[in-house]
């Protein structure tokens, strides 16, 4: 593969951000909202947390920081520990709280007259026991706004929903539209930050194998 096949060499950029996808879990493969709710690693997920840890010790982060549900641990406390890092745990890093939605599948939560994505014309979800979009969106801006202040190469271990979160910060697109943006398991973003703060989207959907230091800069 040629050297920076997806141009992350800027050399005016010199912090780095990394998102990765937790691996798959047995609740992903039947489709299910798990939001904060821990579930064990499916076995493509185990495969794929093999995969996603050489990949990020392979890009070697400075600084780690992760969810602190168990999806996002099983990647993020091997790789601190292979390259001595203090891993940093930010419950800011968490999945979106469903509520009652958490457990039922698409289908199953239609039929007891729930949904998601929810209209945002409408207020707060309306759903016992869910995370507001509002708090959604504040909790997820605060944590990007703090992760895009920091110096050198940082790496987050987090959700799809986080990850939609932090990207509608950094890119100023609003949340609501990103529902449907792919974001798959062990899959990173990477972005760059330059000397007057502004954050710049480097890749998206990157395989763990393309994260080595010379492909994945």
């Amino acid at each position: 593969m040629a050297k920076d096949p997806h141009g992350l060499l800027e050399p005016n950029r010199s912090t780095k951000l990394l998102l990765m996808r937790h691996p798959q879990t047995v609740k992903n493969v039947e489709a299910r909202y798990q939001g904060r709710s821990n579930a064990p690693l499916s076995e493509l997920g185990r495969e794929q947390c093999t995969r996603a840890v050489k990949g990020l010790v392979a890009w070697q982060p400075e600084k780690l920081y992760s969810s602190p549900l168990s999806r996002c641990l099983a990647i993020a406390e091997p790789v601190a520990e292979a390259l001595g890092l203090e891993l940093q745990i930010d419950e800011r890093l968490l999945e979106i709280d469903f509520g009652a939605v958490e457990g039922f599948t698409h289908d199953e939560a239609i039929a007891q007259g729930l949904s998601f994505p929810w209209d945002p014309s409408t207020g707060p979800w309306p759903v016992s026991g869910a995370e507001p979009l509002e708090d959604f969106v504040a909790r997820t801006a605060a944590v990007a706004s703090d992760l895009a202040a920091l110096e050198g190469r940082i790496a987050a271990v987090t959700h799809g929903g986080a990850v939609r979160g932090i990207f509608s910060c950094w890119m100023h697109i609003p949340v609501e539209h990103l529902w449907m943006m792919s974001v798959r398991n062990v899959e990173s973003s990477c972005f760059s930050v330059d000397a007057e703060g502004l954050v710049y989207l480097d890749a998206h959907g990157l395989k763990p194998e393309w994260l080595s230091k010379g492909n994945a800069a």
